[in-house]
């Protein structure tokens, strides 16, 4: 399940072995044969990436990855591996250090990757 249109995110899941009927992705709408900002649907999130997967892909993924607590839901179906992509550094949100703390106990990997500059 990506926020990237769906050519791209079935191109790069080739890539790994994983066919396009298992990828969830957005789908920009075409006017006049251009792309268009708008989309076919609302992007998901939080407990509507779980909906998608039981709906349409039907088996828990092996691996997940997320970002944030909005993310929780998803890494908590992975059947093997949960990573969570440089979370957020924020601490006063009332949300991140509870996510993070969280996601220590359940031995879900953290992977920060540094910032570079250009």
């Amino acid at each position: 399940i990506t926020p990237i249109p769906q050519w791209i995110a079935e191109i790069g899941a080739l890539k790994y072995g994983i066919g396009p009927s298992n990828v969830i992705a957005t789908k920009p709408v075409l006017h006049n044969g251009i792309i268009t900002e708008r989309l076919s649907y609302p992007v998901p999130y939080e407990i509507q990436k779980v909906f998608l997967v039981d709906t349409f892909i039907k088996t828990k993924p092996f691996m997940v990855l997320g970002h944030q607590y909005k993310d929780f839901e998803i890494l908590s179906i992975a059947q093997s591996l949960s990573v969570v992509i440089n979370p957020p550094k924020d601490q006063t949100h009332r949300s991140n250090l509870p996510f993070i703390t969280a996601a220590k106990n359940m031995g879900w990997l953290i992977q920060d990757f540094p910032k570079t500059e250009y």
